[in-house]
């Protein structure tokens, strides 16, 4: 007999495949590894996920200004620097009324502002921001720059205590002959002709109490328009407060009007300035890293700088001027024809270019020309 060793065939590629599924074990094992393959893929696209998060919130541009590009960090910057001024003048809003310089009603009212201010800032931040950048980049061009010594500056001011000035004011309120109604026109500017005669007296060196006793007439005038000495929280009306205490020593605010109607002028005689309020400085910078709020502060400075110059170049110029005559007849309106009294009728032309009112043509369109002979021939022909 004789032995023939037999040739075993390896199995195809299919064979084996069908082979991985076949038997219970091995359909596990597929579908562990399957599983696993899963896990990875979803591990993998939170990774991208966070990923992409984390440069949206730390690297990727908010805006442009200029050649610059403001990151998220910024912003988070300058909403938690306002977060915190917004903090202290709420703390002190709350002093202030305790102390009894302001009653609840004003309290109220300035606490809602400020919270208004707070909630305000998640939309109207970066629009701000935007806009002390883009300020502080034309500064240059008009000779501005910020030196580290202001900076410091601004800085002793925001950790500086609540300052005190002795304030004087004369008041003129509009006389309404109908308290329910209000006072109208006329009535409203009788009391700034009355306002702009007492400043007309002060500017010529007129005594202070004297001119209060003769022209005002708010709460003040008993004392002969002296206010005492007080923080800026004493001051009501926000605008008359804000000039106050931007005032020089002895120095004289213009008329302001307030928000009520009322014509105020005021001047400070004395100056008490606050030391460093105790633990402003620990709060902000517990909050912010000190190098990040002398960046907000000096584009704060650039901004400022050259919104002051540029309005006192305008002042400085002597502006166009006009003579106007103005006949101002007060009356009631109404639709009844026949409840005509106090009423003005009146009629008027109106010539167009191309006899439009709805499309405006450039200001070298040739209809504009026209439309002005036109209205000439008939302002001749009425005049005549």
């Amino acid at each position: 007999m004789t032995y023939r060793p037999r040739r075993q065939s390896r199995p195809g590629l299919g064979t084996r495949v069908r082979r991985l599924f076949e038997g219970e074990e091995r359909q596990q094992a597929t579908v562990t590894a399957l599983f696993i393959g899963a896990i990875v893929i979803v591990v993998l696209a939170l990774i991208g996920a966070v990923a992409l998060a984390w440069y949206n919130d730390n690297l990727r541009p908010l805006a442009r200004v200029g050649t610059f590009e403001i990151p998220p960090q910024l912003l988070r910057d300058r909403v938690e620097l306002e977060t915190w001024r917004i903090g202290r003048d709420q703390d002190r809003v709350a002093v202030a009324l305790q102390n009894g310089e302001i009653d609840e009603a004003t309290a109220t009212s300035r606490t809602q502002a400020l919270q208004e201010q707070l909630n305000s800032l998640t939309t109207d931040a970066l629009e701000n921001l935007i806009d002390i950048v883009f300020q502080s980049q034309l500064a240059p061009a008009e000779g501005i720059t910020v030196t580290p010594e202001q900076v410091d500056g601004l800085l002793a001011k925001e950790f500086a205590g609540v300052e005190k000035r002795h304030m004087w004011e004369i008041v003129v309120k509009p006389i309404a002959a109908d308290a329910a109604e209000g006072p109208t026109g006329s009535e409203q500017r009788a009391a700034l002709a009355k306002a702009e005669e007492a400043l007309a007296a002060i500017n010529a060196g007129g005594d202070w109490a004297t001119i209060a006793h003769q022209y005002s007439n708010g709460d003040s005038e008993p004392a002969g328009g002296d206010l005492g000495i007080a923080t800026a929280n004493k001051i009501s009306d926000l605008e008359f407060q804000r000039q106050l205490f931007e005032l020089p020593l002895n120095g004289t605010t213009g008329i302001v009007r307030g928000e009520d109607g009322f014509y105020r002028i005021g001047r400070v005689t004395e100056i008490l300035p606050a030391g460093e309020q105790a633990g402003l400085r620990d709060q902000l910078f517990t909050r912010l890293p000190e190098s990040n709020v002398r960046a907000l502060l000096n584009y704060e400075a650039a901004a400022a700088a050259l919104h002051d110059k540029i309005t006192n170049d305008a002042l400085a110029q002597t502006p166009e001027q006009a003579r106007i005559a103005v006949i101002f007849i007060e009356g009631e309106v109404s639709e009844d024809p026949t409840a005509a009294q106090g009423e003005i009728d009146y009629s008027e032309i109106v010539f167009a270019p191309n006899n439009s009112l709805e499309d405006t043509p450039p200001a070298d369109d040739p209809a504009w020309a026209q439309a002005l002979t036109d209205a000439q021939a008939v302002y001749d022909q009425l005049k005549a």
